[in-house]
C-alpha cells in the first residue's frame, strides 16, 4: 500500500486539477474536522483512498451529522472478497448513497463486489505507475531465470510453484532457476482462521527434504534497488497466487510495463493484466487450486506477454466520474449473501473462534466462500479434464492413512478424505509428471 496510495492520490489530483477542480489532501488519522469543515461543505467529491476506524468515523460524521452531499468515491482494496463486512462493523452502510461510487481495480474484484450490493455503483480503475523505474538492463534473450516478487504467504501458493520447478528440473532436465523476493507476512488465511506462522521455514524444509536445486530466497529488497539490480528483461516474472484479495498485482503490472514476460494465475486482478500465460484455477470441495500441469507447461514454454493496462484509460475513467455530479438519496441495499458473511463474522467473534478477528468462513470447505472463489476466477472442478492413463503422484503435502488421504496443505489447511470418495486430480492433490 505504501506505493499504491500515493499513486492514487497523484493520479486523481492531476486529472482533477486539469479539469478545473481545486483539491486538498487530508490525512484521516490527523484531521481537525472543525478546521477542515469549510472545505468539506463546498466539495463536490470526497475521495476515500483507504479505510480504517478513523475514516469510518469521518464518513459517518459527514453524512449523518452534517448532511454533506458531496459524492463519495471509495477505493475498495481488499473489501470485495470479504463481503464488505467492515462497513457493517463500523456502521457505515447508511452513510452511503446510490450515487456514491466504489472503485475496484479489476473485473473479477468487481464481480465479487456485486455479490454484496443490489444497487451500488462500481467502476474499475486499475492502479497506475506514476514513478519512473529504471528499465531492466538486459535485452530479452531467454536465460532460464524466473522471478517472484511479493509476500511470502501460503495464499501466494509458493509451495506449489517450488514443487513445479522441482518436477521440471527432475523430469525434463531443464535446471531452471527461481529467485524469490519478499518478506514473510505470517498471516496465513485469516478469513478461515488458518494460522501459519512459519511458511518460509516450511518452504526451506521442502527444498531441503527433496534436494530441490536452483531456488534462491533474497528476502525483502528495496523496490528501487530491486528493479535496478535484479529485474532484467531476460527473466520471466511468475505468480501462481490464489490469494483472497489478489485484486490487482502491482509487481506483475510493473514487470509487464518494463517488458518482462509474465506467468500469472487466472485469478482476481491477474486476469486483467495480460492475456498471455494465464494459468487456470479450479475449485474443489476443499478450496481452490491451480492447474499443476498447465503451470508446468507455462513455465517450460512462456509466451510473449503484453500489458493490458494503460495510464490513459485510467485517467479517462477518472475524468468521466468527475464530470458526473448527479446525486441520489437512495440508500444502498445489501444482498442476503453480504448479510450472511457478517452474521458468520459475528458468530465467530462471539464464540472466540477468530484468533485474528477476521474470520468469516468455517474453512476452505465453506460453501459461502466458494461463491466468492467462483466470482474471483475459480472454475468448477467438474470441468477439469485429464487423460485416464495418467498415473497420479501425490503432492508432498498429501499422505496415505489407511483408507484415507491426509492433507496438510499450508494454504487449504488440514483434511482427511476417504480414498474411495475423491478424484485426486479434481481436488488438486497430485501431479502426473513425477
Amino acid at each position: 500500500m505504501q506505493e499504491i496510495i500515493p499513486n492514487i492520490e497523484k493520479t486523481w489530483n492531476d486529472v482533477a486539477t486539469n479539469e478545473g477542480f481545486s483539491t486538498k489532501l487530508i490525512n484521516a488519522d490527523e484531521i481537525d474536522l472543525k478546521k477542515e469543515l469549510p472545505f468539506f461543505l463546498k466539495s463536490d467529491f470526497i475521495l476515500i483512498t483507504a479505510f480504517n476506524a478513523n475514516v469510518a468515523k469521518i464518513i459517518n460524521t459527514l453524512r449523518k451529522s452534517l448532511s454533506i452531499d458531496a459524492k463519495f468515491v471509495f477505493y475498495l482494496h481488499g473489501l470485495s472478497t470479504i463481503g464488505l463486512w467492515p462497513l457493517q462493523f463500523f456502521d457505515c452502510l447508511n452513510s452511503f448513497k446510490k450515487s456514491d461510487i466504489f472503485i475496484s481495480t479489476s473485473t473479477k474484484d468487481k464481480n465479487c463486489f456485486e455479490l454484496s450490493f443490489k444497487n451500488a455503483l462500481c467502476e474499475i480503475i486499475p492502479f497506475v505507475e506514476t514513478n519512473s523505474l529504471l528499465a531492466s538492463k538486459d535485452d530479452k534473450s531467454f536465460s532460464n531465470q524466473y522471478i517472484y516478487i511479493g509476500r511470502i504467504s501460503p495464499q501466494k501458493n509458493l509451495h506449489t510453484l517450488i514443487w513445479a520447478f522441482h518436477i521440471i528440473n527432475k523430469t525434463f532436465n531443464k535446471y531452471l532457476k527461481l529467485e524469490i523476493f519478499g518478506a514473510e507476512d505470517h498471516y496465513g488465511s485469516p478469513n478461515m482462521d488458518i494460522i501459519n506462522e512459519s511458511y518460509l521455514e516450511y518452504l526451506k524444509n521442502l527444498i531441503e527434504k527433496y534436494d530441490i536445486k536452483n531456488i534462491t530466497f533474497h528476502g525483502f529488497v528495496d523496490r528501487e534497488v530491486l528493479f535496478k539490480n535484479h529485474v532484467t528483461k531476460d527473466k520471466v516474472f511468475i505468480s501462481p497466487s490464489i490469494h483472497s484479495d489478489e485484486n490487482f498485482g502491482m509487481a506483475a503490472f510493473t514487470c509487464l510495463q518494463i517488458g518482462l514476460d509474465c506467468i500469472l494465475s487466472n485469478w482476481g486482478g491477474h486476469s486483467d493484466l495480460s492475456k498471455e500465460n494465464l494459468v487456470s484455477i479450479y475449485n474443489s470441495p476443499i478450496g481452490p487450486f491451480i492447474d499443476f500441469n498447465e503451470l508446468v507447461n507455462s513455465i517450460l514454454s512462456p509466451q510473449k506477454s503484453t500489458s493490458q493496462i494503460s495510464n490513459y484509460d485510467c485517467e479517462e475513467k477518472i475524468r468521466k466520474i468527475l464530470l458526473d455530479t448527479n446525486l441520489s438519496n437512495e440508500k444502498l441495499e445489501l444482498t442476503d449473501l453480504a448479510k450472511a458473511v457478517y452474521s458468520k463474522r459475528q458468530f465467530y467473534e462471539k464464540n472466540n473462534q477468530s484468533r485474528k478477528h477476521m474470520r468469516i468462513f468455517e474453512n476452505y470447505c465453506d460453501p459461502i466462500s466458494h461463491i466468492f472463489f467462483k466470482a474471483y476466477g475459480a472454475k468448477s472442478n467438474s470441468s477439469f479434464s485429464y487423460d485416464n492413463i495418467w498415473t497420479p503422484s501425490l503432492l508432498p503435502w498429501v499422505n496415505f492413512d489407511g483408507d484415507s488421504y491426509l492433507i496438510d496443505c499450508p494454504h487449504r489447511g488440514s483434511h482427511k478424505l476417504k480414498l474411495s470418495n475423491i478424484d485426486l486430480f479434481k481436488y488438486g492433490l497430485c501431479d502426473n509428471l513425477s
